[in-house]
């Protein structure tokens, strides 16, 4: 719901996560080893069918909707999605 409001949300990810991502092609722009302002929806699709988290899919169908973007942190493992 804070997705479709246009409120940050914070996701904190399990261990193990593959972050293996193409930052050319969901437009990002890399921080040292954060990759920031990322298409959100297509994003974390990506992240959902590579480590099979379909709860992740729910997420960025809310991201689809609300047009948000999305910032990945992998070593602090989280994903911070933001307008």
């Amino acid at each position: 719901m804070q997705v479709l409001k246009k409120e940050p949300v914070v996701l904190n990810m399990p261990d193990g996560m593959d972050w293996t991502v193409d930052d050319t092609a969901f437009h990002c722009r890399q921080d040292g080893e954060v990759l920031i302002d990322c298409q959100g929806s297509e994003l974390l699709r990506h992240l959902a069918r590579r480590n099979d988290l379909p709860g992740l899919e729910q997420v960025a169908e809310a991201c689809a909707e609300s047009k948000s973007r999305v910032d990945l942190h992998p070593t602090r493992q989280r994903i911070v999605v933001h307008e």
